[in-house]
Order: C-alpha cells, then sequence, then structure tokens
C-alpha cells in the first residue's frame, strides 16, 4: 500500500507498486536492475505476466510487456479479475493500433475501463548491456533473413522488425545520425528501412517528441555504421582468447549473468549430481571485469592472483595494526579499531569479487584443458598468418582427444572460409572428417554456400579459390549432394553479395583485426576508402540524394551495428579503435543478437540442414 507513514509531509512519499513483465521485457529490465534497485524505486514485487497472480487491489501495477495479441489478453483478462484498482501499461514497442482496439474493446466489455490509468509505447525493445554494447534480442535472425526459399514478405519483415528497434534506440539515445552502410544484403535494407521510419517520425505531427534532444548541428551528428554478418562470418566462429569472449564462449555469459556449476558440475554450469549452481553479475559495476575483459585469458589469471595477493597484503597489515603503548587515555586504540572496521565492508567487496574471478577462471581452465582450445586458438590465427594447412586441419578434426564436436566444426568451418585456395579434395576432406567424428556436416555445408557465393559473385567461377586459380571444382561438385545450394548461391549473388565479400579477403588476412573494425576506423574518418558506402540523412529533404561525408571529416561519436548477429570480439575491436583514434571516439556496439561462435554454428547448421531439404 501507499507509504502513508512517512515521518513528515516535507519527505518525498514513494508509491508502493507491483511490476509485471514478460519473458522479453524480463531481458531487457534485468541487465540494468537488480531487485534492489528496484525495491528503491518503490517496487514490490516483481511478477510474471504468464504467472498464476493473486489480487492485490490497493497497489498499483505497472505493466511491461511486448505489443502482442497475447499481452492484451492477458491484461483484458487481469482487469476483469479486478486483480489491480489501478494499471498502468507500458509497451516496450510500438501497440500497433488494430490491438490498441481490441484491448478497448475488451476493457470496455469487462467494464473495466477505469483500472487503466495509461498506456504508454516506450521504444525500449531492446537490451542495453553496457553504455557500449547493446543486443536487439532477436534470435535467429540470421536465419530469417538467408533462409533459402524465404518469401521476400518474411525478409522485409525480418529488415522492418530490426529496423523498428534500432529507432527506439536511437530515441534512448536521442540523436538522429547519419547512416552508412555497404551496398546489397541486409546492411543496406535495414538502414534504407531504418532511414525512412526516422523521416516519418521526424516528419510527424508531435512524432519529434522522440528525437527532442537531438543535436541539430551537423558537426554533432554521430555516425551509424550498419554491417551484414554475411561480410565475415568467420569471425563468429573463430576461438578467442580474451577473457570476455572466452566467458561467453565457454561459459554462456548472458545479459550479464554467466551461471556456474558448484563443486562437482563440469565448466558448462552443469551440476553434478544434486550439487548446485552460482551465478555471477559481469558488469561495468565490476571494476576487475572492465579491466581485463580484452585481456588473454593466461594474463586473467596472472592478475586474479596479483590481486589476491594485494588483499591478503593488505588484510595483514590491518591486523598488525597496534595502538600506541604510551597512549594511556586509549584513543590510540579506538582510532586503530575505527580505521579497520572502516576498512572491512571495502576489503570484503574486494575479496567477493576476486572469489567470482576466481571461480570463473577456474571454470575456464577446466574447459580449455579438457577440450585442448589453445591448440584451436593457435590454428585459427595461424590461418590469417601463415595460410590453411588442410594436413594440419585434417589431423586435429581427427583427433579424438582433441576439441568438442561444436570445436571442430567451427575449425573445419574456419579453414573453409579462410583458405586461399581449396580443392575439391580438401573440401571433401573437411566433410569426411567431421562424418568420421559422427558430426553432421549440415554447418560447413552453408559455409561452403557462402564461400561459393562469394566467389562466384567476384567473378572466379564456382570453384575458384578466394585466393587465386580454381582447383576445378564444378558447381555440382562443391555443393555436394545438396544442388538447391547451388540456387541459394545465385539469389545471394543477384541480393548484393559481391558488395558485401569483395574486400572479405583484404580485411581478413593482416592484423587480425575483424573486417567491421577496419571499416568503422576508415568511416569514423571518411576515408576514400569507404566511398562507395551508401549515405543516408533522415533530416534531409524527402527526395534528396545525400552526399558522402567530405573526404577527412571526423566523426566524434558512432554505432556499429551488425545485422544477423553480433561478436563480443567484434565489441571489443571496434571498442579499441575508438580509443586509439586520436581525438578518441565514442563508440557504441549493437547487433540483433550476440552470438558464440557455438551459437552460430547452430544457425549455420539449421540453414544447411533446410537448403539440403527445401521440403523443410
Amino acid at each position: 500500500d501507499s507509504a502513508s507513514s512517512a515521518p513528515s509531509s516535507s519527505a518525498p512519499q514513494t508509491t508502493y507498486k507491483l511490476l509485471v513483465l514478460d519473458a522479453r521485457t524480463t531481458s531487457v529490465v534485468s541487465p540494468l536492475l537488480s531487485m534492489n534497485d528496484l525495491r528503491r524505486c518503490g517496487v514490490t514485487l516483481a511478477l510474471t505476466l504468464d504467472a498464476d497472480r493473486q489480487p492485490v487491489p490497493d497497489a498499483p501495477a505497472v505493466y511491461f510487456v511486448e505489443p502482442t495479441r497475447h499481452s492484451i489478453e492477458r491484461i483484458a483478462k487481469d482487469a476483469a479479475a479486478g486483480l489491480y484498482d489501478e494499471m498502468h501499461l507500458n509497451f516496450c514497442a510500438p501497440l500497433p493500433r488494430a490491438l490498441l482496439e481490441e484491448l478497448a474493446a475488451a476493457l470496455v466489455k469487462a467494464d473495466a475501463v477505469d483500472r487503466v490509468a495509461g498506456c504508454f509505447d516506450q521504444y525500449l525493445s531492446f537490451a542495453a548491456l553496457e553504455p557500449t554494447c547493446f543486443s536487439l534480442l532477436d534470435a535467429d535472425a540470421y536465419v530469417r533473413l538467408n533462409e533459402p526459399g524465404a518469401a521476400d514478405e518474411d525478409v522485409e519483415a525480418v529488415v522492418a522488425g530490426v529496423a523498428d528497434a534500432l529507432v527506439g534506440v536511437l530515441a534512448t539515445a536521442g540523436v538522429v545520425p547519419l547512416i552508412r552502410a555497404p551496398p546489397g544484403g541486409a546492411a543496406e535494407m535495414v538502414a534504407r528501412e531504418l532511414d525512412a521510419r526516422l523521416r516519418d517520425h521526424l516528419s510527424a505531427r508531435g512524432g519529434k517528441s522522440l528525437f527532442a534532444d537531438a543535436p541539430s548541428a551537423a558537426l554533432s551528428q554521430p555516425l551509424l555504421a550498419i554491417f551484414d554478418r554475411n561480410a565475415e562470418p568467420a569471425v563468429a566462429v573463430q576461438h578467442f582468447w580474451a577473457y570476455k569472449p572466452l566467458v561467453h564462449d565457454l561459459l554462456g555469459l548472458s545479459l550479464n549473468k554467466v551461471t556456474l556449476a558448484a563443486e562437482g558440475g563440469d565448466a558448462q554450469g552443469q551440476a553434478g549430481g544434486k550439487q548446485g549452481k552460482k551465478s555471477y553479475q559481469l558488469d561495468t559495476q565490476d571494476a576487475f571485469w572492465v579491466a581485463n575483459e580484452a585481456s588473454p585469458f593466461p594474463k586473467v589469471a596472472e592478475e586474479v592472483e596479483a590481486a589476491l595477493g594485494k588483499y591478503k597484503a593488505d588484510v595483514a597489515a590491518v591486523n598488525k595494526s597496534e595502538s600506541d603503548p604510551t597512549d594511556v587515555s586509549g584513543k590510540s586504540a579506538t582510532t586503530h579499531l575505527t580505521s579497520a572496521l572502516n576498512s572491512l565492508p571495502e576489503l570484503q567487496e574486494r575479496k567477493r569479487v576476486i572469489d567470482k574471478h576466481t571461480n570463473i577462471a577456474t571454470a575456464l581452465l577446466g574447459a580449455i584443458k579438457g577440450r585442448s582450445l589453445d591448440a584451436f586458438c593457435s590454428a585459427e590465427e595461424e590461418m590469417y598468418t601463415k595460410g590453411v594447412d588442410f594436413k594440419a586441419v585434417g589431423a586435429m578434426l581427427g583427433a579424438a582427444s582433441r576439441g568438442s564436436r561444436g570445436d571442430k566444426t567451427r575449425l573445419a568451418i574456419m579453414a573453409m572460409l579462410v583458405a586461399e585456395n581449396m580443392s575439391a579434395d580438401d573440401a571433401a576432406m573437411l566433410e569426411a572428417k567431421l562424418k568420421e567424428s559422427d558430426i553432421d556436416p549440415a554447418a560447413l555445408r552453408y559455409a561452403r554456400a557462402l564461400r561459393a557465393a562469394a566467389e562466384r559473385a567476384a567473378g572466379k567461377g564456382v570453384g575458384a579459390s578466394a585466393g587465386g586459380a580454381g582447383g576445378g571444382m564444378s558447381g555440382s561438385d562443391l555443393l555436394g549432394s545438396a544442388p538447391n545450394l547451388l540456387d541459394w548461391a545465385d539469389k545471394m549473388t543477384s541480393q548484393g553479395i559481391a558488395s558485401i565479400t569483395q574486400g572479405m579477403k583484404s580485411l581478413l588476412g593482416g592484423g587480425h583485426k575483424p573486417a567491421v573494425a577496419r571499416a568503422l576506423e576508415q568511416l569514423l574518418d571518411s576515408k576514400p576508402e569507404v566511398e562507395g558506402y551508401i549515405t543516408l540523412d533522415p533530416r534531409a529533404p524527402r527526395g534528396a540524394t545525400t552526399p558522402a561525408p567530405a573526404a577527412g571529416r571526423a566523426f566524434r561519436e558512432a554505432i556499429t551495428f551488425l545485422v544477423g548477429g553480433g561478436s563480443l570480439h567484434e565489441q571489443l575491436s571496434v571498442k579499441e579503435v575508438g580509443a586509439r583514434l586520436q581525438p578518441p571516439r565514442g563508440v557504441v556496439y549493437g547487433a540483433t543478437e550476440l552470438l558464440s561462435g557455438e551459437g552460430f554454428v547452430e544457425q549455420l547448421a539449421k540453414l544447411g540442414a533446410k537448403a539440403g531439404n527445401p521440403a523443410h
């Protein structure tokens, strides 16, 4: 109930309330607000939309849900049942007019209109994982965008959904950016759809309120660079040594939280027997995480040891503190005791953080040793520096003691995508080695289709290697027993894959920096290498062609967005670009979803299976 017992009328009063969330909005809220944070905002209970909830007539209920028919029906049911006297309805994305009318009709029928105190579109259909990273939580977007045989309207619906969510991101940031994207493919489709939606908001009566705080000066306009996952699929399957990508890949980091098995469980968080699990929050409140997220794992282990050593030394210093024996008044003893008590909370917090990262590092080490991941990381790195040694790759794929099924699939896909020259025998060997280990080669077959599409688009002919003359493979040889993959390759060529993959060879090799990071560095300073990118300014008059930024124009802030799924390695790379440039630039990284290597392989496998069997 209301806080009617406040000590004085001048003190701020808190209205205690209930918060009702669905699955998606729980993912939006959880990285930002803990239950303690919600309580400080006056939320006494956080409940799920589909749970059996008891009536609480005296407390207002704040709904924050998706704008779906299911949500509307449940809200109307709650109102009819009189669960709450006051209902504040908030939708994470704009509620369609048709659903609004359905809700109104249901409330009128139940004589419950008075229970609804307000209805608002919040434009918050994304998860802000940290100040410089966000996810649209759009699972399997890559599959839906690239599915063989997908109807145009289905692809357009995915693009429209991504554009709508990006409007919410930009409205939250209060900016109307200059949009750049490579021509062709999903990146350009999203860029143009987003441009149209922003124009609609800016021109609609009252629509400017969404972007009321957006700076009008051209020099203050940030850059939004949109890329397609197909421009560099290899980075999404590669194994990396950096702490943050490792935790994501091996321990399932999700929404800034990782769950580990208690003693006796495995490194994937699966507890053995009756052992429990322990969850840890990894976000910007954790100074150790922020300082070491991009560090290679061996360095992180050293830092954990160093932090533990410093903690022990500080504890010992506190314990050894002695009062002045000549102080007969006892003030010295009191001072030392007060100092020790004051330092206790800080020492306890440091110990909690050290224990957390010790447990995480131990779990990572177990996975690395058990799967020989150091060998996979090294082999994949050497593919860039020394080229692909198919004999060595075949030996690793055939070694029963090295790697999980997913690790081997990823190594084979890396070889398929990165190799300068690949013969028909090389391609057949990769698939055969996977089959020998009883691994479904569907993901590898789809990677072959990606390679084939890129080569055909580049005018080399199917079977020609990415690096030079062909190895003599025909289209049917390359695509094995799934001839309709060739149709998919033709389709991708017609959609403009040439434009988004023509620079893949030069961007993949040298420096090991993801192509997205390299392109962003060029875009931030408007270099000639990116003159061919499309340029869209939603603030420009309709019908007017927006010229590319003048050569050398520097952007102070940028948002990098990956259509089809992003990688935490990419996120760290673009963050490093912004910090390294002079002057430093503010760079935000976002994606339809953040994918681990295993997660992207699963999507490739779905596409490979569907391409190989059109009936599905």
